[in-house]
């Protein structure tokens, strides 16, 4: 300003005004290492900073997100003259909670005819049970998972018996399962064993080791062994009705008489006896041959010792 010796004194006023000051706050997710949300707001020095949010609220609103607070620089401060002094930070990080998963892996076997008839009711095996535990993270929900329980073993079982029936399969093996297994499921029919029971001669069985009845061979007694009593009228095979059972004798004996090829006859010990061997004298009492009558009645007397019958002597016999 240019003044001269004779101008008036002159008086100036100088006004200050507050500078425009800016703030900002910003919400840091330190695990992600990003910023989340931030604030602006602006005023003039040494006013005090309001972002027009309750800062109280705003970190509440995160920690129901899943955050948790760490650190909060806001302080409710005034405007600094210095810009970068106006700049906040609020510090979050996730919070994490244990958790667990388990699984459940079942075990049925259902018992059935050919039908598809239940003849058992199911066999439910004990549960096996698998878990595992980890960390959530709270904010994106992702988990940290340790590893499953080992691999785990059902029993064997036995299918139960049924009378006349065959159980396909007689047994269930045991069954190694996982935590990623499905659900076992078996079924055991039962079949009828009705034609296994039934016993049928084969086309080609020899049926010369068959046994033969018929067969039987009577043994021979010696002579001397041998006692012919007289036929009278007062015979004792006929007192004690021996001659009916010597006629049965002697129709027995030609059935169980077997001959070789040479006319011969075999007694019990497989000795063979010639026609030629045996004595061929005619007895006076019967007229027939000793070898005859000494077969027949060493069968007759066979037969009366069974009745308990023993023949009397005759007179002339004593």
């Amino acid at each position: 300003m240019l003044v001269s010796h004779d101008d008036q004194d002159k008086e100036i006023t100088v006004t200050y005004h507050k500078a425009d000051q800016k703030a900002k706050l910003s919400l840091i997710d330190d695990e992600a290492k990003a910023e989340i949300q931030h604030l602006d707001a602006s005023g003039s020095f040494r006013d005090k900073i309001v972002f027009g949010t309750d800062i109280a609220l705003l970190i509440k609103h995160y920690e129901e997100k899943g955050y948790e607070l760490v650190s909060n620089s806001f302080k409710d401060q005034s405007y600094q003259a210095d810009d970068s002094q106006n700049q906040f930070e609020i510090h979050f990080k996730h919070k994490k909670q244990k958790v667990y998963e388990s699984k459940k892996i079942n075990e049925t076997i259902h018992y059935i005819d050919e039908e598809g008839k239940q003849v058992f009711g199911d066999y439910q095996a004990s549960p096996l049970k698998f878990e595992r535990q980890g960390m959530k993270d709270m904010v994106s929900g992702d988990a940290q998972w340790e590893e499953w329980t080992k691999d785990q073993t059902f029993d064997a079982v036995a299918s139960p018996a049924l009378e006349g029936y065959e159980a396909d399969p007689e047994r269930i093996d045991e069954q190694t399962v996982g935590f990623d297994s499905q659900d076992l499921e078996f079924t055991v029919v039962y079949r009828s064993n009705y034609n296994q029971m039934m016993t049928v001669r084969p086309h080609d069985e020899d049926i010369s080791q068959t046994p033969n009845v018929f067969e039987k061979q009577v043994p021979l007694k010696s002579a001397s062994t041998v006692e012919v009593p007289e036929k009278t009228a007062t015979s004792p095979s006929k007192e004690h009705g021996l001659d009916k059972f010597q006629k049965q004798a002697e129709s027995s004996a030609l059935q169980s008489k077997v001959f070789t090829d040479g006319g011969s006859l075999s007694d019990s010990n497989n000795d063979t006896l010639n026609a030629k061997d045996t004595p061929s004298e005619v007895l006076p009492q019967t007229g027939n041959s000793s070898t005859t009558n000494m077969t027949l009645s060493g069968i007759a007397m066979m037969f009366a010792s069974l009745l308990g019958l023993k023949p009397k002597r005759n007179k002339q016999d004593e």
